[in-house]
């Protein structure tokens, strides 16, 4: 179903805005190793996460061009308590994902930051 967003213009103060949630998260690995297992475990999930969570309006990964061991996924929900914590963070597929990465992250594979966002 196609989702419509009004956005707020200066002549109608009545139109609502939504606050778009949004998280950017970079994985630094230690060696290929470790970032093949990682994309290999994330490739059916971003697919699940695609298919399964429509108020996701992006989720994606992405590998720099400079540096083969960087990675940022760029997260966008539509709500952060219904969508990202109630549905996304709540998900069985989000837990096992999450204890892979939580794996790498505790063996020093990977090293894992981010920040979260608001849309203006």
């Amino acid at each position: 179903s196609e989702i419509k967003l009004e956005m707020q213009s200066s002549t109608d103060e009545t139109t609502s805005r939504i606050n778009v949630f949004n998280l950017i998260v970079q994985l630094t690995f230690i060696d290929e190793e470790s970032s093949s297992k990682f994309v290999n475990a994330a490739s059916p999930y971003i697919d699940y996460v695609r298919l399964s969570e429509p108020n996701t309006i992006m989720y994606t990964l992405m590998k720099s061009d400079k540096n083969p061991l960087l990675y940022n996924f760029i997260e966008r929900y539509l709500d952060k308590e219904r969508d990202y914590i109630g549905t996304h963070r709540s998900s069985q597929q989000f837990k096992t994902f999450r204890s892979l990465l939580t794996s790498l992250q505790e063996s020093g594979k990977v090293s894992i930051s981010g920040n979260s966002y608001i849309d203006l």
